[in-house]
């Protein structure tokens, strides 16, 4: 991780997000639905190692966090992605953190009511690792170990690397790359896609998000499960329900916010 790159500072978090409307130029659209939303430049707080408090930006009353600095993920405020000038990104080690389990963050109010639910993603793979997760959501905030399982953006271990819980995908994205992941989580008529490129459907069974984990669901009932990822986090937003064209907002629109803010394709 790019330890020297780590910023001794809180980032403000205050983005004038409302309960409605658009989101503005430099925010996402809001519309009914949006749940969750995890911005690099926004509502960052870093202790010790890297960060401890990543504040959710919708309500501004939850946040992904890390108590133990061993396992608290990098961070560089300075990072240009894209055309974007200091979008700043979250940094996952895979060889960080307790007993090198990795490096990652855990939400325990950070959850979805259940499919339907949407979730973009922007990051760049590090490296491919077998069955490493991004993301991962379990019962409890990850306590547990009798839960459904989490639905999860997971590394396939190479090229194509990326896919929806085992089922959706994969779908190649490039190492050392800043991309888009689209993710509709929705029963039979789950989507995948890179950008505005690359796609593909299937079935995601009807588990939901219960508590979230980034970089890695380490722990879990008690047991050690590691399964961490190598990659920086540039932005994570949740939506409720299956956005497409007849939703508010829509999926065109939120794929657009990532396109004009980052101008990666």
């Amino acid at each position: 991780a790019k330890r020297d790159a780590i910023k001794m500072l809180t980032v403000n978090a205050a983005s004038g997000f409302g309960s409605g409307g658009g989101g503005g130029a430099d925010l996402p659209p809001q519309g009914d639905s949006i749940q969750w939303h995890f911005r690099a430049d926004l509502g960052i707080t870093t202790s010790g190692n890297g960060v401890s408090v990543w504040l959710d930006q919708v309500g501004e009353t939850e946040s992904m966090s890390q108590d133990d600095d061993t396992d608290r993920p990098g961070y560089d405020a300075t990072q240009t992605v894209g055309t974007k000038e200091n979008a700043g990104i979250v940094i996952f080690d895979k060889t960080g953190g307790v007993s090198g389990y990795g490096e990652w963050m855990k939400g325990s109010n950070i959850q979805s009511t259940g499919q339907p639910f949407t979730v973009f993603c922007l990051f760049n793979p590090v490296s491919y690792v077998t069955n490493s997760y991004l993301w991962d959501g379990r019962g409890n905030g990850g306590t547990d170990a009798s839960s459904v399982a989490g639905s999860c953006l997971e590394q396939t271990g190479g090229d194509p690397g990326m896919r929806m819980h085992a089922a959706v995908g994969p779908i190649s994205f490039p190492l050392g790359e800043f991309h888009l992941a689209t993710t509709i989580w929705n029963g039979a008529s789950s989507f995948f896609q890179i950008d505005d490129s690359t796609t593909d459907t299937g079935t995601i069974a009807s588990d939901y998000d219960a508590g979230m984990y980034f970089g890695t669901n380490q722990w879990q009932g008690g047991g050690t499960f590691p399964y961490p990822a190598d990659y920086e986090m540039v932005e994570w937003i949740g939506y409720d329900g299956a956005l497409g064209a007849g939703t508010s907002p829509t999926l065109a629109e939120v794929q657009d916010y990532f396109k004009n803010r980052y101008g990666l394709w």
